[in-house]
């Protein structure tokens, strides 16, 4: 079995490196000037390197800690920092795959598994490198859940540690405590069927040691959040702004159902081939529901994980009507792959039907990411902006007074350099000082 996983894992990275081939020399943009660090590394400034701000994010391990260990291993090379961005997309598959075994057989795992390692809501995920902060999240995620409700006590055990490494990457930690809750609830012998008068009493004893087994998980997180609101200050304004408005919140759901099915469509051609490549995988998908519905091969457990799951992780983004990107329900979309993938189920009493099947869906599924990297517009934006700073990086000569005086009123300037965030990263001057002003600047010099 580890080696049938570690296989797997071999494979997948396989496909992710050629799916992912056009965007892997990328530059960096934006927030990855903020991260990388600014002096040059040495003994006395790595503990301020990995000190993480306490007026934005509390995520020291995915963020400050990961663009550290980076630029030491591979300097300011973008290759390096997605190789590993694709790997831990590929564990992430592998164990989605892990997961879903536990539920059902091993061609739905598969099924699931391409749907979920080669969806389009991983485009920005792997193509900004900041945002591999979600991608690593989603490792400690699946990793922690499928440790808690592991059989053996030592890999219980192992689930506290990397519990502590989510709480250091991402807030999305705080609901593993929920999923494995209702992991226990559901999975671990099931809801009792309502039978004889005493329903209630078993229905009430699940739940009790459901809650029981995953109370540690819930203290730690407690003692999470009190910290987390103690020291952090969360960022607001018009695009962080929380909004309560039922119509908004419904509006917001909405997108995150559709982005694992729609993300990456051509909004300038509606026939393009992406869409219809797009159209074709959920052709499959409703085909082999609908299939499974009617031969009643649908797996209730499997589908009620799924959708809980699914409801909790993506409850936090609903209130963030002006924050919504595809690569945000990297976690949620596990939900959905579980829902999908017990539709599989339908087509095992038909091998070769299943494998065309399979096989065709593979194809699909690996011709849409890779055309879609030019048709997704969130990763249009985000090469300008790469492009931008690559240009800009690449001509500028440094004054030999090692100031540098710029245009703050120059949108482009400032989204090329970051605020000047990306000559301090490039230079790693420590005496390299960047003063922004309003006004054209006439000389660096």
């Amino acid at each position: 079995m580890k080696f049938k996983a570690i296989f797997l894992f071999v494979v997948i990275c396989f496909i992710l490196l050629l799916v992912y081939s056009p965007i892997l020399n990328w530059f960096f943009a934006r927030d990855d000037f903020g991260f990388l660090p600014h002096l040059p590394t040495t003994f006395t400034n790595i503990s301020a390197i990995l000190t993480p701000s306490r007026y934005w994010f509390f995520r020291p391990l995915s963020q400050q800690f990961y663009f550290w260990l980076n630029s030491v291993i591979w300097g300011l090379n973008p290759l390096g920092f997605r190789l590993v961005g694709i790997t831990m997309l590929a564990l992430n598959t592998t164990l989605v795959y892990k997961l879903i075994r536990r539920f059902s057989n091993n061609y739905a795992a598969l099924f699931g598994a391409i749907f979920y390692g080669l969806n389009t809501i991983h485009l920005f995920e792997i193509g900004w490198i900041a945002a591999n902060y979600q991608t690593m999240s989603t490792l400690l995620f699946l990793l922690t859940l499928l440790l808690a409700t592991s059989a053996r006590s030592k890999f219980r055990l192992l689930s506290f540690v990397t519990l502590i490494l989510a709480f250091l990457c991402s807030e999305m930690s705080i609901f593993i405590a929920p999923t494995i809750f209702i992991y226990h609830t559901i999975c671990s012998g099931g809801l009792p069927r309502r039978q004889a008068g005493i329903y209630d009493a078993k229905l009430t004893t699940t739940i009790r040691r459901a809650f029981l087994k995953t109370l540690p998980f819930i203290l730690l997180t407690i003692a999470y959040l009190a910290f987390y609101f103690w020291y952090v200050k969360l960022p607001g304004g018009n695009v962080y702004g929380r909004y309560f408005d039922p119509i908004s919140i419904l509006k917001t759901l909405g997108k995150y159902v559709l982005y694992p099915f729609v993300a990456g469509f051509d909004r300038n051609n509606s026939f393009g081939i992406v869409n219809l490549l797009l159209a074709s995988k959920i052709l499959i998908i409703v085909t082999t529901t609908l299939l499974a519905f009617k031969n009643k091969l649908l797996d209730k457990k499997m589908i009620l994980f799924g959708v809980s799951l699914f409801i909790v992780t993506v409850s936090i983004f609903t209130l963030l009507g002006n924050h919504t990107f595809a690569y945000l329900d990297a976690i949620p979309t596990i939900g959905i792959t579980m829902m999908i993938a017990t539709a599989f189920k339908a087509l095992t009493t038909n091998k070769r039907l299943l494998k065309i099947t399979l096989a065709t869906f593979l194809v699909v599924s690996f011709a849409t990411l890779m055309l879609a990297q030019t048709t997704d517009p969130d990763l249009k934006w985000l090469n300008d902006h790469q492009q931008a700073a690559k240009t800009y990086l690449q001509s500028f000569k440094l004054p030999e007074n090692n100031i540098v005086k710029l245009d703050k009123n120059d949108t482009n300037l400032m989204e090329a350099t970051y605020f000047g965030n990306s000559l301090e990263v490039w230079y790693k001057d420590q005496i390299l000082k960047v003063i922004l002003e309003t006004g054209p600047v006439a000389s660096n010099n």
